[in-house]
């Protein structure tokens, strides 16, 4: 599931976006500069190399370099939602990378919507576990949708976004539906689920109150767009390099400044486990990153029997502890 929501006016660039699991296993990362990548991807196909230019914080509910959105130091915040019709590119010379090891790439390399657009050509979303959309902003006032409909890339960028927001429908579906009163004929209860939380977003976004900062409207209506298993809903303050954020078990709202954070490659890559009784402004919270406690969020992903049910898969424990020791891998 998700809700992604883009709220831009004057001086104010928020991105705001509920992250909808039924685990409640999940950690903030650091992510550093200057660091040499290759992505996760098997023999035969190309694996697509990078190195970080920016740092970042990521959200992630299975392992570092995996995240399910973030922001780097420049002001790109990418998000991402399940889209179930999703269908990526075939194979083709282009380096692979998995889907959300796509968002590390795009937030190490890229400091606006335009760039990670323009690196989205370039690449090709391979070997994947799931079927997402991404919705993008940066502080430039820039948003952008990226989808993959029937083997072909589908970006939609700024005025070509009518309403921005995304669920878990396609946003040409999203829009074509927004005024429809009866959806109980054309769809099931998923995309009824989904068409009903993205009409509840645009009427919030199309009614911005005049006494209310931006900050806390953002919550509002991702309060309104929630669902039973909403995790987490963070809101990106771009213009200030901050992230506020709370979660299903400690509803206080904390918050992360990125101007604290050193994101220099020699620098000690860091996380937050967010399962805990925090307030207030917790950068300084971070501990230091190591593999033994990346490991339990892996394993408690991978092998949680729901989610191997549902994504049909059994990873064997081989892989998932190269996974688990996979970011230590990467070079200086």
């Amino acid at each position: 599931m998700c809700t992604t929501i883009c709220l831009i006016n004057n001086d104010h660039v928020i991105a705001a976006n509920n992250q909808d699991i039924f685990i409640e296993n999940f950690m903030l990362f650091t992510n550093k500069r200057g660091i040499s990548k290759v992505a996760l991807i098997m023999p035969p196909e190309k694996p697509l190399h990078w190195v970080s230019k920016y740092g970042s914080i990521s959200f992630s509910q299975c392992s570092k370099e995996l995240p399910s959105g973030g922001m780097n130091e420049n002001g790109l915040v990418i998000a991402q939602m399940t889209l179930p019709e999703t269908i990526y590119p075939k194979t083709d010379d282009r380096p692979a990378i998995q889907e959300l090891q796509c968002i590390q790439y795009l937030l190490d390399t890229c400091g606006t919507v335009d760039e990670a657009i323009n690196c989205i050509h370039q690449i090709r979303i391979s070997q994947s576990a799931w079927t997402i959309h991404f919705m993008l902003c940066d502080s430039f006032k820039n948003t952008a949708i990226i989808e993959f409909v029937e083997g072909k890339s589908i970006i939609l960028k700024n005025e070509e976004l009518e309403i921005k927001a995304l669920s878990n429908s396609s946003y040409k579906d999203s829009i074509k539906y927004l005024n429809s009163e009866n959806l109980s004929k054309d769809f099931d209860p998923y995309m009824k689920n989904s068409l009903k939380r993205f009409k509840t977003a645009a009427e919030c976004l199309n009614h911005i109150p005049q006494d209310m900062s931006y900050i806390d409207y953002s919550f509002e209506i991702l309060k309104k767009v929630s669902r039973e298993d909403t995790t987490w809903s963070a809101v990106y303050d771009i213009k200030n390099r901050k992230v506020h954020f709370f979660t299903k078990s400690f509803t206080e709202i904390k918050s992360i400044t990125l101007d604290k954070i050193d994101f220099g490659n020699d620098s000690d890559s860091k996380l937050l486990i967010l399962s805990k009784d925090l307030s207030g402004d917790v950068t300084d919270r971070f501990e230091k990153y190591s593999s033994e406690i990346n490991k339990k969020l892996v394993y408690s992903f991978f092998k949680n029997k729901e989610i191997m049910k549902i994504m049909n898969i059994d990873i064997p424990n081989e892989m998932l502890e190269f996974l688990s020791r996979y970011p230590e891998s990467l070079e200086i």
